[in-house]
């Protein structure tokens, strides 16, 4: 895969990360930097075997991300990331996906391009834990985090939820 920027219709420009977040071998995939280092709110993901995996650090420990995009929560289909961004204002991700749904036509045959709402992925007291699951009509974000606000570093119970949006970013009443 080349680094090259890809537009789409809105002129949003997409592009893998630099590969220097990477360790070793793991620099040869595709990356996606999420977030500013300003506030430390940087997540780093590439691509393996058509998974999606967030770094956490430089000793192989990584965070599978699942994607799947499927109406029935019951069936998991991965389908493969071509590249994501974050946009330009910094409130949502750009993730490209490789639906292999050819016979379109045009420079995105076969590819759907999702909008995510960055807030979706940040919460003050985040957990290495995500998990988002994309289907035909919106998408499902599973967040761990503490039950006690405030102290982010305390051992705590957690607490899990499953938000669901649509595939403009609104939350769903479900």
């Amino acid at each position: 895969m080349d680094h090259t920027d890809h537009k789409v219709k809105d002129n949003t420009v997409l592009r893998s990360d630099s590969s220097e977040l990477i360790c070793d071998e793991d620099s040869l995939y595709p990356t996606v930097t999420i977030g500013k280092n300003e506030d430390r709110s940087v997540y780093t993901f590439y691509y393996k075997r058509n998974k999606l995996y967030r770094k956490t650090n430089c000793t192989r420990e990584i965070l599978s991300v699942l994607l799947t995009k499927n109406d029935n929560e019951d069936i998991v289909e991965p389908y493969s990331i071509l590249f994501g961004t974050l946009s330009e204002d910094g409130q949502s991700i750009f993730i490209v996906i490789d639906t292999g749904n050819c016979g379109r036509g045009g420079a995105f045959d076969g590819q759907e391009l999702y909008k995510i709402n960055i807030q979706t992925l940040q919460s003050k007291c985040l957990v290495e834990a995500n998990e988002i699951s994309i289907y035909a009509k919106g998408f499902r974000v599973r967040k761990l985090s503490l039950k006690r606000e405030g102290d982010c570093t305390a051992n705590d119970e957690y607490a899990e939820s499953f938000i669901y949006y649509n595939m403009n970013g609104e939350k769903l009443s479900k």
